[in-house]
Formats: C-alpha cells, sequence, structure tokens
C-alpha cells in the first residue's frame, strides 16, 4: 500500500490519496485487521472494508455496488441473489443490466454453488456482456491450446504404432472436450458450449455430471 501510495504521489502530487483495501472473503488470517504499516521511521495507514461485515442493504440501494451485495453480511445470501436479480431484471438499460448480471454471477460463486447462481441469474442477459463474451473466448482459447499440446505430445509419441493423424485427432478431440469443461466451470449454457465446440449436448450433459 505505501509502493502504491508513492507510486500515486509522483503522478498526482497535489491530489489528495484515499486508500482502501476491500476484502471480499471472509478469513481468519490477521492480515484482514491491519491498518497501518510502520517499520524504522515510516508510519503508513489505510482503510480496511470486510465485506461480510458490511450490512447488505446498504450494497442493495446502489446499481454499482450489487454484485457485491452476495458477499456482505446476509444470513440468507440465496434470497439475497435473488433480490439482487430481481432490481437488475428491471433496470431498462440492457447494457448495465448483463454488465452486472456477470459481474453478480462472478461474484456469487465466490459464495454459492454454480447450480443455485444459474438458476436464479438469467443466462441469456448474461450473454450480452462484454465481460461474458471474454470469458468465453479465453475458455476457448485455453481449451484449443491444451488440445493441440496434447495431440502433438500424444501425436509424436503414438505416431510409430498408430500413425501421428490418429495421435491429432485424438488430441483435437480432447480439446474441445477440455474447451467444454471450461466453458462449464464459467457457467454457460450447454446449448452455447454445443454450438461453439460441435460437441452433442448428451456430450456436455456427460462433463457437466464429472
Amino acid at each position: 500500500m505505501l509502493n502504491y501510495w508513492s507510486r500515486l504521489y509522483r503522478k498526482y502530487p497535489n491530489k489528495t490519496i484515499r486508500q482502501i483495501v476491500i476484502y471480499l472473503c471472509e478469513t481468519k488470517s490477521s492480515l484482514v485487521q491491519q491498518t497501518q504499516f510502520q517499520e524504522q521511521n515510516t508510519s503508513h495507514s489505510f482503510q480496511v472494508v470486510r465485506l461480510w461485515e458490511q450490512p447488505t442493504s446498504s450494497f442493495q440501494k446502489t446499481l454499482g455496488l450489487l454484485p457485491l451485495a452476495i458477499l456482505t453480511n446476509t444470513k440468507n445470501p440465496t434470497e439475497t441473489l435473488r433480490n439482487v436479480a430481481q432490481t437488475i431484471s428491471s433496470i431498462e438499460d440492457r447494457n448495465l443490466k448483463s454488465s452486472l448480471s456477470i459481474h453478480t454471477y462472478i461474484l456469487a460463486g465466490l459464495r454459492l454453488r454454480g447450480n443455485i447462481i444459474k438458476e436464479i441469474l438469467r443466462s441469456d442477459i448474461m450473454e450480452e456482456s462484454s465481460t461474458y463474451r471474454l470469458l468465453r473466448r479465453q475458455a476457448i482459447e485455453e481449451g484449443l491450446a491444451e488440445g493441440r499440446r496434447q495431440g502433438l505430445t500424444e501425436g509424436i509419441a503414438q505416431g510409430i504404432a498408430e500413425g501421428m493423424a490418429q495421435g491429432i485427432a485424438e488430441g483435437i478431440e480432447r480439446g474441445k472436450l477440455q474447451t467444454a469443461r471450461n466453458m462449464l466451470r464459467k457457467g454457460m449454457a450447454p446449448a452455447l458450449i454445443a454450438e461453439v465446440t460441435g460437441l452433442s449436448l448428451p456430450q456436455i450433459e456427460d462433463l457437466s455430471k464429472d
């Protein structure tokens, strides 16, 4: 925090710098209580916000804070997520609605199981978010890259006995499966995964069970 402060001060010497550390998930680490750095003649202070101690109602009143409401001091996180989803559904601006939906989806994963989140949040709205599209593209790229690596490695190893072509083909198939797994982990709809990877819905359903 001191390093960040120094860099900001050099760039904006006439600005007041207010530093706040926000902890998302409850932890037993003593660091969440630390608000000051003290070493020899150097002393630096900053604020700390522990989300799990904050009142949920305060986060439900402001649209920009809605995705964080699930991580606040709520006794019923599932019901809190339902309330957040209901508020988001009433927003007329579709870009804002999709953006809040995907960020709520991501943060809710720190506290609730994926099947509960998918049941509450609308996937069709999230798919309009640029963040969602970025995550989907990353999942596809990671899966394809891993598939190529596996395909080439196993293709060379099996090339003597079975031919390199067969090994690469199997690697590509594994790449499709890995891409599907990555997309499932990110909560994407099975129909969309089938369209992107070329796998059948039964194959994707089997992967989701695993």
